[in-house]
């Protein structure tokens, strides 16, 4: 979750040892795309490194999310950005507008409740991009795995990513959640 996918080349390029961890960080812009503390994600990225192992970048610019938040919908999208978010999106699943309001209404928002058309939308692309981008990499890699790092909200079974990744394409799945044991 924390590279967009146009950040890929710098990904195969660290991973294949063509950049130091410095120049890594800047070229992906690590420290703009993603507020979490890097040494949080660095011994899985180096272990990534020192073992060839391949790391996609699944999300969506952070610029587009924004925008598409702050203005309601995609709209506000240029015709270019318009062709790199996935096509098909699903607002619809069980229980998913319930969800995602009872995560916007938790945090402090310009605008109230008037923002949730955008924060909707926002999220659900953020999913959909990210199911788009392992379903794709699974049919090119049919015999690898893969290992998804994303916040909780992101991979919950019934409305996230796991449901968005099963409508593109049929695969084994197992998901993962490191927690307190509270709600979800």
């Amino acid at each position: 979750e924390m590279f967009p996918r146009t950040a890929q080349q710098v990904l195969n390029d660290f991973v294949d040892g063509s950049l130091d961890e410095t120049q890594f960080l800047k070229d992906s812009q690590y420290f703009k795309v993603w507020s979490y503390d890097y040494r949080l994600y660095r011994e899985i990225l180096n272990f990534a490194r020192q073992n060839h192992i391949p790391v996609i970048g699944l999300n969506i610019k952070k610029s587009m999310v924004s925008k598409v938040y702050k203005e309601g919908g995609i709209s506000s999208l240029s015709p270019e950005e318009k062709m790199t978010i996935p096509f098909d999106r699903n607002l619809d699943m069980p229980n998913y507008y319930e969800r995602i309001d009872r995560v916007f209404r938790m945090h402090p928002h310009g605008g109230g409740q008037s923002r949730f058309a955008g924060f909707l939308q926002a999220q659900a692309i953020w999913d959909e991009t990210m199911a788009e981008a392992i379903a794709g990499y699974m049919e090119k890699n049919p015999a690898d795995r893969m290992v998804v790092i994303a916040g909780r909200g992101h991979v919950l079974k019934e409305n996230a990513i796991p449901p968005r990744v099963a409508r593109r394409l049929a695969m084994p799945q197992a998901i993962v959640i490191n927690g307190d044991g509270g709600p979800t």
